[in-house]
Order: structure tokens, then C-alpha cells, then sequence
């Protein structure tokens, strides 16, 4: 089994990915928590009296620190996704 020893080991499985992604997720949402938080808080004062309901501030800050979560996720394989894409462009090239 020689053959086995140079082949590389593809990333994005195992625990260790795992581990990771998991500790990315919870800081993003711990981040994300906080500014959604200081955002509402802020904006107190300018919305009409009628939105002044509890339950729609619960909504907003349980939906949006996931959304921006999604978002984020979103933006960085669209960066990847470009980066190897030209990466592979240049192996060709060169």
C-alpha cells in the first residue's frame, strides 16, 4: 500500500472539521446576538408605539442573529468558491 501513503486527505470531513465549525457557528451567533440586541435597542425610540410589542422583539432577536448566520455561511462559500475557482484557472494557466 504504498500508492496510499501520497494521497492527500480531503478536507471538510472528520471530527476536527466538526469541532470547528461548531465553535464558528456559536461565536457568529454570540456576535450576531449582541449587535441584533444593541440594534433594537437603539431603534427603541424611533419606531411607532404600535411595534412596541414583546413578542415581535423576541422574533427579532431569536430570527435575525440566525439570518445573518445564514448570510455570513453564505458570503464565505461565495468568497471560497471564487478563490478556487481562480486557483484553478491559474494551475491551468501555469
Amino acid at each position: 500500500m504504498p500508492g496510499d501513503i501520497n494521497r492527500k486527505r480531503p478536507r471538510g470531513i472528520g471530527c476536527g472539521y466538526l469541532v470547528k465549525l461548531t465553535v464558528g457557528t456559536s461565536l457568529l451567533m454570540i456576535a450576531n446576538s449582541y449587535l441584533v440586541g444593541k440594534l433594537v435597542e437603539a431603534s427603541l425610540p424611533s419606531i411607532p408605539e404600535f411595534f412596541h410589542d414583546v413578542r415581535l422583539f423576541q422574533f427579532c432577536q431569536i430570527f435575525f442573529p440566525i439570518f445573518l448566520v445564514m448570510l455570513q455561511f453564505w458570503l464565505y462559500d461565495r468568497f471560497r468558491d471564487y478563490q478556487l475557482r481562480r486557483q484553478a484557472e491559474q494551475d491551468q494557466i501555469g
